[in-house]
């Protein structure tokens, strides 16, 4: 799941260092999203993530969401207010 985020990830060229998402290890990941994007995705789409840090659980991905969420995540990069 991590590959396949990672990929769709860099496939949609959101802006933002995604290397950790392939080296941490365990049920979650840092993602760096502000407590504005992580607020932006919660609001707009659903996605409930950790503030500090943007921490997610990767056990929620699956092949069939990683498009989605590869996109909402894009969506608060690039449109969430800036903090």
């Amino acid at each position: 799941m991590r590959r396949m985020f990672y990929d769709e990830i860099k496939r949609l060229e959101v802006p933002g260092d995604w290397e950790n998402v392939l080296t941490c290890v365990g049920m979650f990941t840092f993602t760096g999203l502000t407590p504005k994007q992580v607020h932006y995705l919660r609001e707009k789409h659903a996605l409930y993530l950790v503030p500090q840090g943007g921490r997610m659980t990767m056990c929620g991905l699956t092949p069939d969401n990683i498009p989605r969420v590869a996109q909402n995540i894009q969506d608060a990069v690039l449109n969430a207010p800036k903090d």
